[in-house]
């Protein structure tokens, strides 16, 4: 009786320390998705920020650009007012 008493209860402390250890290894999957999700969610803002600069670059060059050619027209009209009024 005491035999199958104490099989018993090393049954039920197996089955306790087994339904924990699975119980961590649920969680740690859980953090683990998680984090990957975090990590996917990060990436997507650097892509999404990398996108911006670079739209902002271009557009930056386009208006310098721009900048650049009136300044050279204005340039050009100064030039032809003063050529004129020699």
């Amino acid at each position: 009786m005491e035999k199958q008493i104490s099989d018993l209860n090393r049954q039920i402390l197996q089955k306790k320390e087994d339904e924990k250890e699975e119980a961590l290894r649920h969680e740690e999957a859980v953090r683990l998705v998680e984090e990957k999700s975090k990590l996917a969610y990060e990436k997507k803002i650097l892509e999404i920020n990398q996108i911006h600069m670079q739209e902002m670059e271009e557009l930056k060059k386009k208006s310098q650009a721009e900048i650049d050619r009136y300044q050279e027209k204005y340039k050009q009209l100064l030039d032809q007012l003063g050529a004129g009024n020699n």
